[in-house]
């Protein structure tokens, strides 16, 4: 049986999704990324707020990719995580992704717009 431990850090300072990323590097990490049914139900249990995620699609539009490593979603995973008919890039500006806090499920959004940051480290 393998486990993986994860350290999370959160910030209670409203960022950008570029500026929420640059924090996390800047501590050695990333923006959290939901890529197991398990990672995805613990950020639902903890968040009380919108909250970025490791997740975009900022280099092709359409193609979402972990912030980590580039890999690029699956299509099944999409649908599973995010809300209903999203994402959608309202506006054909919305590249970034949050967890939505009364949802609990993700959103596409706007990079510019500001939200909490959950960091995380593989131990």
């Amino acid at each position: 049986h393998n486990t993986t431990r994860v350290c999370l850090i959160y910030d209670t300072q409203k960022r950008t999704h570029e500026s929420a990323e640059e924090l996390c590097r800047s501590c050695g990490s990333h923006l959290y990324t939901l890529r197991t049914y398990d990672k995805f139900k613990m950020l639902q249990n903890l968040i009380t707020f919108h909250a970025w995620v490791g997740l975009d699609d900022i280099e092709s539009e359409g193609r979402y990719v972990w912030v980590d490593n580039k890999e690029v979603i699956s299509d099944t995973w999409l649908r599973t995580i995010y809300k209903p008919s999203q994402p959608d890039n309202g506006d054909g500006i919305e590249d970034c992704t949050i967890m939505i806090r009364n949802l609990k499920l993700l959103n596409d959004y706007q990079c510019n717009a500001t939200a909490h940051t959950v960091c995380e480290t593989i131990m």
